[in-house]
């Protein structure tokens, strides 16, 4: 469990220095993809929009399991939260979508971005946060396919 606090630290100091500055909607999707790219466990961001005050990003977990997947997606939004404090942008919400593969989805995840707020400054804990999210499966296309079939 002290890994999971220590992580977040660490991407902050490195990652937030950069999306301090106002960016244009194009440079600000691939910064938000910069910092989710960085989160451990993450195998690839697919996709980064910004529509409507709303963030989407879609990422490929590496992980496999419950715990190590619910911990990795703790993670992005602790940073992505950091990270639209440290811009000052105008977002209602941050949906994450999480997919074993490109095209392979698992879940949408949403949260208000009041409350990605105060979990990024530390005002929330993770369980307080994980009663916040919106959580919607998603139709998971073949789950013996993949090396993340527990998930």
């Amino acid at each position: 469990m002290k890994t999971l606090v220590v992580i977040p630290l660490i991407l902050g100091a490195l990652l937030l220095p950069a999306l301090a500055q106002e960016t244009p909607a194009a440079s600000w999707t691939d910064s938000l993809r910069e910092v989710v790219d960085q989160v451990p466990g993450i195998r690839q961001v697919v996709d980064v929009v910004i529509e409507d005050e709303d963030v989407r990003i879609t990422y490929v977990t590496a992980e496999a399991d419950e715990v190590g997947y619910r911990a990795e997606m703790l993670d992005v939004f602790w940073a992505v939260g950091r990270a639209l404090n440290a811009a000052d942008r105008a977002v209602n919400h941050v949906i994450l979508v999480s997919a074993v593969a490109p095209d392979d989805f698992l879940e949408e995840i949403t949260i208000d971005s009041v409350h990605l707020a105060a979990y990024a400054e530390e005002k929330l804990t993770r369980t307080e946060l994980l009663d916040l999210l919106s959580i919607e499966p998603l139709e998971h296309l073949n789950p013996d396919a993949s090396s993340n079939a527990d998930v």
